[in-house]
């Protein structure tokens, strides 16, 4: 017989030296793919493949092996001596699966001993292989990186059937290598949004409670009561277990004031109020070179002085962070926080450090900026209207933080600058300018306070269109332009833009983040204007949480683009098992999949039709418990159960289910699925007569529908047995119905007829009443049709499958389209009907 296209043969090879033999071919992977993390310690899913191997085909040995230039490895292997099955590795002197691998093509061999190729090859002597087939395995990318292999200890002529179940086998162990890196890589992107998540939320947290300590510090009336707050609700802030504020002593300049909170106790407030500048600790170091002093631990702490070490046993705390509270380059304090655990100090929390810090050097550079001007009280009322504004301005940066944590496009964060600018700083309107990849234009966003003309004019402009925005964006240099002659005479083609606009003044300033330069924001007012020191500090942190708010959204948006990806893919791999059904003459066979209208994910509902080697029309359809890419996959394995043993075994359809429930438990599939499994028979009788006869089985499944050729309907109800995958020792029965011409076999998942709230009796009576209302029609049009009736008020995913019987002394209807059958199945019929000979 001709073999079939894609088929394996063994071949004659011209004989290879001894030094070919050994070498390890080019082609080879460097290492064995990452889906499989360990391969040498065995794995549940490729050692069932392999006792599926053994068992199908009645081979001693079964492999799952993965090839690479170190050599080989058995991730799945049954029925290996020892101690290679112990070990469930070789060197590639003993690798038959390494020409599978190479040249991507299954290879198989009778006698390995006679073949030029494999005679020298050390598995001959030392494992016993003496016939081998082995199929190659395929990673996500379609790279071949195994081999699937079957192995016999005595001469072994393989038949087309023997090859054609181990092809099937190896494509189904490639798609759990594609599953693998499928979950894998999603769960990946889910687990760094998460963690992006958390992040964001701390970081409000943090930035929340420094704003609140904000408005405390504006109402300390001496550097005392200043400190105590500084020390007190600073460490809750940055989740430190103590704190304390160091100044320099009035009249003794050698001399620290500390004020230490009380969670470190009575003791260390007493020993440690009063420190001379030449005691060795952090913080008189920090004090004496205005540097930042770091002890993340232990061991730091007593290397560091044996002043030290009496620190870290009179409060608890190994771990220290001593900041300088500087403000014009004049050292106001050190400010020190204690950990009983180690740190490690990261970038987030010595920003949160720093940012703290500064803010503590604010407060007590307006400490002592007001105590100077009390003589006057004129002045004094000035300065605590400052201080108020002050403070109300950072409270107003922790309302922003909150407000850009919000935010998920580009639009929201132009409307928090628009609002936020407005109430701060009286600005008229707002724009965003961001860089585009490549860096030759920028894209603005601008407020509606804009001339819509305006707008679109400057949407889309190349980088070094002239306006402060567009330049600021592209070199990270901020602007400060107080009217429109200062605006002109550094920028002078953006006279005609401003003055459209109505605008005199403007800021313009750098958005940024750890990669980089993203873009800039602006402010336009009205009349022309001055920013003084406080001000342009205050535009310097709400761009700073721009940049993070943008940088974060950017970041979103990658990881929905990649979990859309993985999703896509998964849905792809589902519906690629839903295949078209065949419509051998006279049959006609009609197949819809609709999945829920809420559910993101892939399930577990399949429908199946395949003619047999034996000439039989099968139907199938199931439903596996889940409704996520685990459901899918193992769909996948159950469906190819059912396929490959009902094709291959001329059995009746509840001995085929039996079948599929002991391979399911002696695989480890652990599942519960429902399923029917429906064959369409005719004997010569039934010939005679033009009728055919259905046979079919029930796990568990909702009962099939039957739609007389008057419209009439009932459904097949004989008791159905167990589910599949409960117990694999489950008596399995066959019914029958004579199918006479015209009739027509609906097969479906539940989820055609449940509905919240609506019993399961009424979902059938409505689908029995539906059905006879569209008997008239097609196969494609019922099928359609019942989909197109339930609507968007799907609950689950439904599969259907409708078969009808025509007359064999006519014609085949043209509503019923043409005939269709695989290619290959005249091949494989006849293929069968020589290995029972």
């Amino acid at each position: 017989m001709e073999p079939r296209p894609g088929s394996a043969t063994a071949q004659a090879a011209p004989p290879l030296s001894s030094q070919e033999r050994a070498a390890p071919a080019p082609e080879l992977p460097a290492a064995p793919p990452a889906e499989v993390p360990d391969p040498t310690a065995g794995d549940e899913v490729f050692d069932r493949y392999a006792r599926l191997v053994t068992a199908v085909l009645g081979v001693p040995v079964g492999l799952v092996s993965l090839v690479s230039t170190t050599g080989q490895v058995f991730p799945g292997a049954v029925g290996l001596p020892e101690p290679w099955q112990q070990t469930r590795c070789t060197d590639l002197s003993h690798s038959f699966c390494q020409h599978v691998v190479a040249t991507d093509t299954p290879l198989v061999v009778s006698d390995a001993r006679q073949d030029q190729r494999l005679s020298g090859n050390l598995a001959i002597t030392d494992i016993g292989v003496i016939a081998y087939a082995g199929f190659p395995l395929h990673d996500a990318d379609g790279v071949a990186v195994g081999s699937l292999c079957a192995i016999d200890t005595t001469p072994r002529t393989w038949s087309a059937h023997d090859l054609a179940v181990l092809s099937d086998l190896a494509a189904t162990a490639s798609s759990e290598l594609v599953l693998r890196r499928t979950v894998t890589e999603a769960a990946a992107a889910r687990d760094s949004e998460l963690a992006a998540l958390a992040k964001v939320s701390a970081t409000i947290e943090s930035v929340g409670a420094l704003g609140r300590i904000a408005l405390s510090l504006s109402d300390a009336e001496s550097v005392e009561e200043l400190s105590v707050i500084m020390a007190e609700q600073g460490q809750a802030a940055l989740g430190a277990d103590g704190g304390a504020v160091a100044v320099p002593a009035s009249g003794d300049p050698g001399t620290l004031v500390s004020y230490i909170s009380t969670s470190l106790g009575e003791d260390t407030r007493a020993q440690y109020s009063h420190l001379p500048l030449d005691v060795q600790l952090p913080v008189t170091r920090a004090a004496r070179t205005a540097t930042r002093v770091l002890v993340p631990d232990l061991a730091t702490a007593r290397a560091c002085s044996s002043a030290m070490e009496e620190v870290v046993r009179t409060t608890g705390c190994q771990a220290w962070a001593s900041l300088p509270l500087l403000a014009r380059g004049q050292l106001l304090g050190v400010l020190s926080v204690g950990w009983r655990e180690a740190q490690d100090f990261g970038t987030d929390q010595l920003e949160l450090l720093e940012t703290y810090a500064g803010q503590c050097a604010q407060a007590l550079q307006r400490l002592a900026a007001r105590e100077a001007e009390r003589a006057s009280t004129q002045q004094a009322r000035a300065a605590a209207a400052a201080e108020r504004l002050s403070a109300q301005r950072q409270a107003s940066l922790v309302a922003i933080a909150q407000a850009l944590a919000g935010a998920e496009r580009h639009e929201d964060v132009l409307a928090v600058l628009d609002a936020q600018g407005s109430a701060l700083l009286g600005a008229s309107g707002s724009g965003l300018c961001l860089t585009e990849p490549g860096g030759t234009h920028v894209r603005t966003l601008a407020t509606a306070s804009f001339d819509a003309d305006l707008r679109a004019h400057v949407q889309r402009v190349p980088a070094d269109f002239p306006m402060p925005i567009v330049h600021t964006a592209t070199t990270g240099t901020a602007h400060y332009l107080e009217d429109l002659a200062t605006t002109v005479a550094a920028f002078p083609g953006a006279r005609d833009l401003y003055t459209a606009a109505g605008v005199q003044a403007s800021v313009c300033v750098p958005l940024t983040d750890r990669s980089g330069l993203l873009g800039s924001m602006s402010m336009a007012f009205l009349e022309a204007r001055t920013w003084d020191v406080q001000e342009r500090e205050l535009l310097e942190a709400f761009a700073a949480m721009t940049g993070q708010a943008l940088a974060r959204i950017a970041s979103h948006a990658a990881e929905q683009t990649a979990l859309a990806a993985a999703a896509g893919i998964a849905e792809t791999l589902q519906r690629s098992m839903l295949t078209p059904p065949p419509e051998p003459d006279h049959l006609e066979v009609a197949v819809r999949y609709a999945a829920a209208a809420d559910h993101a994910e892939v399930g577990g509902d399949w429908y199946d039709a395949f003619v047999t080697a034996e000439g039989l029309t099968s139907l199938v359809i199931g439903d596996v418990t889940g409704h996520d890419m685990a459901a899918a996959a193992v769909m996948g394995q159950l469906r190819n159960l059912v396929r490959g043993i009902a094709f291959t075994l001329d059995h009746s359809p509840a001995r085929v289910l039996a079948a599929v429930d002991r391979a399911a438990a002696g695989l480890g599939i652990d599942t519960v699925a429902t399923a029917v499994l429906a064959q369409v028979e005719q004997s010569p009788e039934h010939r005679a007569a033009g009728t055919r006869l259905l046979r079919w089985s029930n796990a568990g499944h909702v009962p099939p529908l039957l739609i007389e050729a008057d419209g009439t309907t009932r459904y097949l109800e004989p008791p159905s047995d167990l589910v599949l995958g409960w117990d694999p020792m489950t008596q399995r029965h066959d019914h029958e119905v004579v199918l006479a011409p015209g009739m027509t076999v609906l097969l479906y998942t539940d989820g055609l007829i449940e509905r919240r709230g609506v019993s399961l009796d009424r979902g059938m009576a409505w689908l029995a009443q539906a059905a006879a209302e569209l008997a008239g029609g097609s196969t494609e049009e019922l099928c359609e049709s019942l989909v197109a009736l339930v609507g968007d008020h799907l609950d689950d995913d439904v599969a259907l499958l409708a078969l009808r019987a025509h007359r064999e002394d006519a014609p085949r209807p043209r509503a019923a389209g043409p005939a269709r059958v695989p290619d290959g199945l005249e091949r494989a019929r006849r293929a069968a009907r020589r290995d029972r000979l």
